[in-house]
């Protein structure tokens, strides 16, 4: 059986159920982790310079930056996604 405890929260009360919904919190967490990390790998191969030298954030081009900002959205949505998940 499952109830709602309020908006957010489900109690699950079958061991076979709680099982599921552990392995779907696992799988969704681990995505979204793998997603994060390419998301903000992705973010720090602008900073790197050809000779292996490091850009700060005022050296990069206004393409750069802007795809920067938008590599940071993403992933702040990801965190999102998985704080706003009931699983």
């Amino acid at each position: 059986m499952i109830f709602m405890r309020d908006k957010r929260a489900i109690i699950i009360k079958i061991p076979k159920w709680q099982k599921i919904s552990n392995n779907l919190r696992y799988v969704l967490f681990q995505a979204a982790r793998l997603r994060r990390k390419e998301v903000r790998d992705k973010g720090e191969s602008l900073f790197c310079e050809d000779d292996g030298s490091r850009k700060s954030l005022y050296d990069l081009s206004p393409n750069e930056l802007k795809l920067f900002r938008k590599l940071q959205e993403q992933g702040s949505s990801i965190i999102d996604l998985i704080n706003r998940s009931i699983i």
